[in-house]
């Protein structure tokens, strides 16, 4: 569970004094300032916030000379596509970084783009509410 709020320095922490008082078991923490959540990078700027997918730098799942077969790889591209579709506050963005960590990683150029220009396709057919 997350919560943004804006804290007053002057005042004791009773919001995160309340929640753990629930219950013995159950504790809740408080993290001044992050800056990611799994999957999940925030960056606040003006008191506006925005989202992108948040990854450990130069992690790629599949390794493109592994011995993996090739609808895994296409499923990988896909796979973060959809991830920063739901995610990212600036989509085209997002998917142009993934194109370039895939490129940087050995993926070939030509299959990297055939499943990034089948993917928008794809996500409306499957997932109309989401894309509108």
């Amino acid at each position: 569970m997350t919560f943004f709020f804006k804290k007053k320095k002057h005042k004791p922490d009773q919001f995160l004094d309340q929640l753990n008082s629930y219950h013995p078991n159950i504790e809740f923490t408080f993290e001044e300032n992050p800056d990611h959540f799994p999957d999940t990078a925030i960056h606040v700027f003006e008191l506006r916030f925005t989202f992108s997918v948040y990854s450990k730098p130069g992690k790629i799942r599949i390794n493109w000379n592994s011995a993996v077969p090739i609808s895994r790889k296409r499923h990988t591209i896909t796979g973060v596509l959809h991830r920063s579709k739901r995610i990212a506050t600036d989509f085209k963005s997002a998917a142009e970084n993934i194109k370039n960590r895939f490129l940087n990683s050995g993926y070939p150029k030509k299959f990297i783009e055939k499943f990034s220009k089948e993917y928008p396709k794809n996500f409306i057919e499957k997932f109309p509410k989401m894309s509108a």
